[in-house]
């Protein structure tokens, strides 16, 4: 009888030290978010297209109006190199405003004169580089952990750009479709972006051409 008894308490003890070893070596500890999001170009008007990166939320050019603090960056056209414009995610401040500015980025639509709104960055710093290099974004997005993100993060590069990164070449997606950011508070994260279709219209940048996304970001 004594031994029955004692069999439960041993069980519940051995299985509380499992969980603890779990945790202390952090091996099994699930740090990371993930989330999917569909984005629209920000010059349609009410695009969904203003991302808070933290908690997997999509803003519309209205809606930023009283969420400027909480985006990261937005999806949109620019002009590139090449003399294209082309998609891209921005987070600084010159993007544009309601009286033009130097991009189609955050007019909102393209009526005349435009009647969007200033950039959804100003208020904050969010760092983004494309990648360079295939990773399995796929096993990252499932296992969740910190160590597996931590494999593929890159250094940010200093005296370059770390504001913009364009994702198309005439249009099509980039061979490597990843986006590495660390928003204002610090968060690091990866952005997968799928569900691309090539647009080949006269005015491609005045289209909402939605892309879906895939995002792991530190908790």
């Amino acid at each position: 009888m004594k031994n029955t008894t004692l069999l439960p308490g041993i069980l519940s003890l051995l299985f509380t030290l499992s969980i603890f070893s779990c945790k202390k070596d952090g091996k099994n500890v699930i740090a990371l978010k993930t989330y999917s999001l569909e984005l629209e170009n920000a010059i349609i008007k009410d695009a969904k297209c203003g991302i808070d990166l933290s908690n997997g939320t999509v803003n519309s050019i209205s809606e930023g109006l009283t969420h400027q603090e909480d985006i990261d960056i937005a999806y949109g056209y620019m002009m590139a190199n090449n003399n294209r414009y082309e998609r891209c995610f921005l987070a600084i401040s010159y993007a544009g405003c309601k009286c033009g500015g130097s991009s189609w980025f955050s007019y909102g639509d393209a009526s005349n004169p435009p009647t969007g709104y200033y950039s959804y960055s100003v208020k904050n710093n969010t760092k983004i580089i494309m990648g360079t290099k295939s990773i399995d974004f796929d096993r990252i997005f499932s296992t969740k952990k910190q160590e597996d993100l931590m494999a593929v993060f890159p250094v940010f590069p200093s005296g370059t750009s770390t504001d913009e990164a364009f994702f198309s070449n005439s249009d099509n997606l980039a061979e490597f479709p990843y986006v590495f950011f660390q928003t204002v508070k610090g968060k690091r994260g990866i952005i997968r972006i799928k569900g691309y279709t090539k647009n080949t219209q006269t005015d491609y940048q005045l289209k909402t051409n939605p892309i879906r996304i895939d995002v792991v970001v530190e908790k």
